[in-house]
């Protein structure tokens, strides 16, 4: 559990790379099941990743692919409830990536 801060935090590298891993590493904790992804949600990760696809067009594809990756498993169970803020945020993200040609 202490690694996943750290791993939140990398999310806001300036390296696309370093970004990557740590949402790599992040989505396969959420996909081990309900009570990890979780944790993730009480550790803040919902926010730091809808940053990372503000902007599809100006970050990597694999970057793009890894954080929409991670973003489906945080969302894979009903019983999480957002904030105004965050619904808002992650329904702009979710359109933007509906028409990313990738």
């Amino acid at each position: 559990e202490g690694l996943v801060p750290i791993l939140i935090r990398l999310l806001g590298n300036e390296m696309s790379n370093v970004r990557e891993q740590a949402a790599w590493a992040l989505g396969n904790i959420a996909g081990d099941g309900q009570k990890y992804r979780n944790l993730l949600l009480r550790e803040g990760i919902l926010m730091p990743l809808l940053d990372t696809l503000r902007d599809v067009l100006r970050i990597p594809v694999s970057l793009v692919r890894v954080s929409t990756w991670v973003l489906s498993n945080l969302l894979r169970y009903k019983e999480y409830k957002m904030t105004p803020e965050e619904r808002t945020v992650c329904v702009t993200i979710i359109n933007s990536l509906l028409t990313f040609p990738d």
